[in-house]
């Protein structure tokens, strides 16, 4: 499975779940169930499917992120007084191309029960930039990937209510890297009376690089509710469960001074990142016109005050904890959307929607995760093939709203500026019934 995603939705969640859902900018997921997709959206949607289905998708997500300096980036330098430029440019596009899979399989067990197995990729997060860039003292490389694992349970209680639950098996793994001011991490133990006057200087004088990688399971929940009205008209409410992580794995310093190995700092070791990944709430409606068409809503949201900081912890005894504060905001994604039944082989679709940042002001913002509100603005398209097999494909344009950061840390670096990036998925599906 080729995993290569990219921060751009809430947070760095992803939604790219289904591939006629993107068609409807995602409005209406837990109602429409209409296919198997609905084990992500809500499982009790399984109820509605006729027979058993497979299905395969795929995303082509491009992002672009480049930032402009405003001429406050720098680090502070002591032995001047004043802010000092790091050099190095801009950094370059941070974004890139990623893959999103997605796998789907339903099966009906009795009359009322069905099962479903689901495996995609629920987060994600890429980012990089030029290793001698002016932010590097902040972030180089970030780079997340999950896949997720999602068995699931449907039962139709009436002819009006089903409900459904599924449990998420979810693997992640990352890797965090940036560059290292030692001079002036030397220059603060010197003053402290540690012996690292040597390589004390100028900011920027004795750069170094630390990378951490990790890998953690770790397990959630789903389960949702669907309530049909009558046959064209049906709400459904859908809950996801947050899920934590503790990554094991290495931290790796290169071109860290002697004086400071001497101590027993920035020595390789084995580390732990701890990371909460936050629980959804979403409901949606979904209203037949006519027979030729639908309308379709939905509103989702998401806990991102989980992420309140990120901690790494050090094995090696001497080197104290990284905290990184966030400090994110819940958010909340709202959409509509609208699909066309043209004949009985064609259906047009639809879909505008906005997403709210979770972050909450420049000064939180990091160059590892520059995200902002976000305009969708989708179309899509399948064909019934057969009555075994159907084609969809999707496309979405994300406007992202201009994005400052005036960012700092507790030797005295500042990263400060814009960014003006944008995203645009590509999509293709195909679904058979058996």
């Amino acid at each position: 499975m080729l995993l290569a995603p990219l921060a751009h939705g809430a947070g760095f969640a992803i939604i790219e779940q289904s591939v006629a859902g993107l068609g409807n900018a995602f409005a209406g997921g837990a109602a429409v169930a209409e296919d198997a997709s609905t084990i992500y959206f809500n499982p009790a949607g399984m109820s509605r499917l006729e027979g058993s289905q497979a299905m395969a998708g795929f995303h082509i997500i491009n992002t672009s992120s480049q930032f402009t300096d405003d001429g406050g980036t720098g680090v502070y330098n002591p032995f001047t007084g004043t802010m000092q430029s790091m050099g190095g440019g801009d950094g370059g596009d941070a974004g890139g191309t990623g893959l999103i899979p997605n796998l789907y399989l339903t099966v009906p067990m009795t009359d009322r029960v069905r099962f479903g197995l689901g495996i995609n990729a629920p987060f994600g997060l890429k980012t990089e930039y030029d290793s001698d860039w002016a932010g590097r003292y902040f972030a180089v490389e970030s780079d997340v990937k999950t896949i997720n694992i999602n068995p699931a349970f449907s039962y139709q209680v009436t002819d009006a209510l089903s409900v459904g639950i599924g449990y998420n098996l979810q693997y992640i793994e990352g890797t965090l890297s940036n560059a290292v001011d030692f001079a002036t991490i030397c220059g603060g133990f010197a003053s402290f009376g540690f012996p690292t006057s040597t390589c004390a200087g100028a900011p920027g004088s004795a750069d170094g690089f630390a990378e951490i990688t990790g890998s953690d399971w770790s397990g959630g929940i789903n389960m949702g509710l669907l309530y049909a009205f009558s046959e064209g008209t049906r709400v459904g409410i859908h809950y996801r469960s947050h899920i934590t992580h503790n990554l094991a794995g290495d931290a790796d310093f290169s071109d860290v001074p002697a004086e400071l190995l001497a101590i027993g700092a920035f020595v390789d070791s084995d580390a732990t990142l701890s990371i909460a990944l936050p629980e959804t709430v979403s409901a949606s409606i979904y209203h037949e016109v006519s027979d030729d068409l639908a309308l379709m809503a939905d509103l989702t949201w998401t806990d991102w005050t989980r992420f309140d900081e990120l901690v790494i912890t050090y094995d090696n005894g001497t080197q104290g904890s990284t905290v990184q504060p966030e400090e994110w905001n819940s958010n909340v994604r709202y959409s509509i959307g609208a699909t066309w039944a043209m004949d009985k082989h064609w259906k047009l679709r639809g879909g505008l929607a906005y997403d709210e940042t979770p972050i909450p002001s420049p000064e939180k913002r990091t160059p590892r995760i520059p995200g902002n509100d976000r305009t969708w603005i989708s179309a899509g398209a399948s064909y019934q093939y057969s009555a075994d097999m159907r084609f969809d494909v999707g496309y979405a344009h994300l406007f992202v709203s201009d994005t400052e950061i005036n960012h700092s840390n507790e030797l005295g670096a500042i990263i400060s500026g814009t960014y003006d990036s944008s995203v645009d998925i590509f999509s293709a599906q195909i679904q058979w019934a058996f």
